[in-house]
C-alpha cells in the first residue's frame, strides 16, 4: 500500500493478515520517505482490531528502525479502513 501527502510518502507491504471478524497484521513493514529531505526509514507497524464487511478499524503502533528518529515517528496509531476490490474472482 503507498500512502502519499505533500510532507511524506509511506509505503507498506504485509506478508500475512487475518481480517474477519477479527483483525490481525503482525507482518506489516514498510518505509517513510520525507519529501523535503528525502530522508528513508523502514518501520514495523503490527496491528489489531475488528473488521466486519468492508470496513475495519483499530490499534497499531509504529516502531522506527533508526534509533535517532524514534522520537519522532514511533507512535500509536488508531486507523479506520475501507476495502473495496476492485477484481472479484469466483470459481
Amino acid at each position: 500500500m503507498i500512502f502519499k501527502s505533500q510532507n511524506q510518502t509511506d509505503v507498506s507491504i504485509s506478508l500475512f493478515k487475518l481480517s474477519a471478524p477479527i483483525y490481525i497484521d503482525i507482518t506489516k513493514f514498510g518505509y517513510i520517505n520525507l519529501n523535503k529531505t528525502n530522508e528513508y526509514y523502514g518501520y514495523y507497524r503490527p496491528e489489531i482490531g475488528l473488521s466486519w464487511n468492508i470496513f475495519s478499524a483499530g490499534y497499531a503502533y509504529n516502531l522506527v528502525f533508526k534509533k535517532d528518529k524514534r522520537d519522532e515517528f514511533e507512535k500509536h496509531l488508531f486507523f479506520v479502513r475501507l476495502s473495496y476490490p476492485f477484481l472479484k474472482y469466483n470459481d
